[in-house]
C-alpha cells in the first residue's frame, strides 16, 4: 500500500471520528454543552425582557442557530454554534433603515483543566452573563443615534 492509500485510510478514520483524539472529543462534548446552556439562558433573558414590558422573540434555526430580534428597536442577532471548531459566531443586523447594526464577532470555547467548558471573547474568560450581555445589549438596549443623525433621517 503506498503513502497515498495510507493517507486516504487515516483521514477517513478521521473523518469518521473513529480515531478522534480523547481530548478533542471532551472539548466538542464541553462545547456542545456549553451551547446548550447557553441558547436556555438567553431563551430566559428573552422571557424576562418580554414580562418587563419589551417585544423580543426567539427564533430557532437550527439545533445550533437561533435568532433573537426586537422589531420596535430595528435589530437582531444572529448566533452560530459550532462545537466541532469550538466557537459561537454572532452577526448583528438592522431591521429598520434608521437603524445601524454593530459588527458581530466570536466567542471561543475552551475546556478547563477539571474538564468543564469556558468561553472566551479576545482570549479573555467571561461568564455566560457577560456573553448574553454581549449578544443582547445591542438588540433590547441599542444606544440612541446622535441628535445629528436623527435630524438627517
Amino acid at each position: 500500500m503506498g503513502w497515498i492509500s495510507e493517507e486516504f485510510d487515516r483521514y477517513k478514520k478521521v473523518k469518521s471520528g473513529s480515531e478522534a483524539d480523547p481530548g478533542e472529543r471532551r472539548l466538542e462534548a464541553a462545547a456542545e454543552q456549553l451551547w446548550i446552556d447557553l441558547r436556555e439562558a438567553l431563551k430566559a433573558d428573552v422571557a424576562e425582557f418580554s414580562r418587563q414590558g419589551g417585544q423580543a422573540s426567539f427564533e430557532t434555526i437550527s439545533e445550533k442557530q437561533i435568532r433573537i430580534s426586537d422589531a420596535d428597536r430595528g435589530l437582531s442577532v444572529l448566533i452560530t454554534a459550532d462545537p466541532v471548531d469550538h466557537n459561537i459566531r454572532y452577526e448583528f443586523d438592522s431591521t429598520q433603515s434608521r437603524v445601524a447594526s454593530p459588527e458581530g464577532g466570536f466567542f471561543s470555547l475552551r475546556i478547563s483543566p477539571s474538564g468543564q467548558g469556558q468561553i472566551f471573547s479576545a482570549d479573555q474568560q467571561i461568564t455566560s452573563e457577560e456573553a448574553r450581555r454581549t449578544l443582547l445589549q445591542p438588540v433590547f438596549f441599542p444606544s440612541e443615534p446622535s441628535e445629528s443623525l436623527q435630524q438627517s433621517a
